[in-house]
């Protein structure tokens, strides 16, 4: 008799993902998920047989490495502009 055994993949170690475990991973509705594979911003393939189409785990990590760059870029901005006004105290005597 086989003995079947299970065990846990990390995504990260897999080659694709389905569209609904990658819009789990980015936290993406499944309508902006199709956004990001029009805009060719995530690489989508069809299965040999026609049936099933995947994401590769390629462009979901490209994808999530721009959004952390953006992301620490508008931080290092907003951190900017709030040091570069200077602080003036108006007082009027009157």
């Amino acid at each position: 008799m086989t003995e079947v055994r299970s065990a846990i993949i990390p995504w990260q170690e897999c080659e694709y993902v389905t569209p609904r475990n990658a819009a789990r991973i980015l936290g993406l509705r499944p309508g902006a998920l199709n956004d990001r594979i029009g805009s060719e911003e995530l690489d989508a393939m069809t299965l040999p047989g026609g049936r099933q189409i995947v994401i590769t785990v390629e462009s979901v990590l490209r994808l999530i490495k721009r959004a952390e760059h953006a992301q620490l870029t508008a931080r290092k901005e907003a951190k900017r502009q709030t040091k570069a006004r200077p602080l003036r105290l108006v007082v009027s005597n009157q």
